[in-house]
């Protein structure tokens, strides 16, 4: 196929037509969350060919070579394609885990495709499956003012539930409530809707979730919630340590945003999520919260522990992120993984 490749990614929400998701900067990506994407699509323009977002290819009658969708849709993805069925070739990233998104993971849909992107390291071949970090826009130099750090702890995620067997989410609220019963004075925590009230169950009674007055009204109140964020890092700066779980345990190679923006932000997170987590990042880089039997444990170390042991830590973060294995997590390495997918052949 050559390097001049003719892209369509596959969005899922009005948000990210008209090539948004391309966008950079973007105002609603203050984190910048997409910037792997705008990096994706400079190098495919770099290269002679071009990227866009499917609305935005139809509406100009263009036929791509290759259509990366973003996790598996609801539909049969040649019903979705409609006039390129059998003119394309079909990827997928498998963003999402199955508590969000369950298909991701079901083998019979990953028929539809041809490559798969994924961070499952079970799963990798190098044929038909790749592994796919995150990739984030990493800093040549951290925050290490301790003196600008307000408090000591902080934890910033939306809320959500689930009744999966390896979810994280319970285990945030857990956090949030010992600090707030023990140490409020050393707590803060942000997010989207944690003054909400969130239905489950059944679609209908998921449905009341619509009326806003109603889950403000049966919203859990939490002491310590000091609202949404805009941007992650500047709120990160603020404190020594930030309690990062992933939204699930026990997947390997599960690893995303949260422990890199912690890191770019110079805080030290108390990390809950992939397994091997060492496999990838060093462990004076993080804390394991596995490590510690009770939250008054882990709270005590972290009081107590000296500037020295922090700033060499903040120094060991920034050793990793100019390191090789920290560039797998890099940008740069989210674009060449793709584009050095579409000349392998099965």
């Amino acid at each position: 196929m050559g390097n001049s490749v003719k892209l369509a990614v596959w969005v899922d929400g009005p948000s990210y037509y008209k090539d948004a998701i391309f966008s950079d900067p973007n105002p609603s990506d203050p984190d910048g969350r997409l910037a792997s994407f705008c990096a994706l699509e400079r190098r495919l323009v770099k290269d002679g060919g071009w990227c866009h977002t499917q609305d935005v290819c139809f509406e100009k009658g263009q036929i791509p070579d290759i259509v990366l969708f973003l996790d598996i849709p609801k539909k049969p993805v040649d019903k979705l394609i409609g006039i390129w069925r059998g003119k394309v070739r079909k990827f997928v990233i498998l963003q999402e885990a199955d508590l969000i998104i369950p298909r991701n993971w079901d083998s019979s849909f990953h028929q539809q495709f041809e490559k798969i992107f994924t961070w499952n390291d079970d799963m990798v071949d190098n044929r038909k499956y790749f592994k796919l970090n995150y990739g984030k826009i990493l800093p040549v130099t951290i925050f290490k003012d301790i003196k600008r750090k307000q408090k000591l702890f902080t934890l910033i995620a939306r809320n959500a539930k689930s009744s999966h067997p390896l979810e994280l989410y319970s285990k945030r609220v857990e956090a949030i409530r010992w600090f707030e019963a023990n140490h409020s004075e050393d707590f803060d925590f942000y997010g989207r809707g944690w003054n909400e009230y969130l239905f489950q169950g059944p679609k209908l009674w998921r449905g009341l979730n619509r009326i806003k007055l109603l889950t403000k009204i049966l919203a859990p109140k939490f002491s310590s919630y000091r609202g949404s964020v805009d941007k992650k890092q500047e709120i990160l700066e603020k404190y020594k340590f930030s309690i990062c779980y992933e939204n699930l345990s026990g997947m390997p190679g599960y690893i995303s945003e949260k422990i890199l923006d912690c890191f770019t932000a110079g805080c030290l997170p108390i990390y809950w999520g992939a397994p091997n987590i060492q496999d990838y990042i060093p462990k004076n880089c993080f804390f394991d919260k596995r490590d510690f039997s009770t939250y008054e444990a882990l709270y005590e170390h972290m009081k107590t522990m000296s500037d020295t042991e922090y700033l060499s830590r903040l120094d060991a973060i920034e050793l990793f992120l100019n390191s090789e294995n920290g560039r797998k997590f890099s940008v740069d390495c989210f674009v060449e993984t793709i584009v050095s997918a579409f000349n392998v052949k099965l």
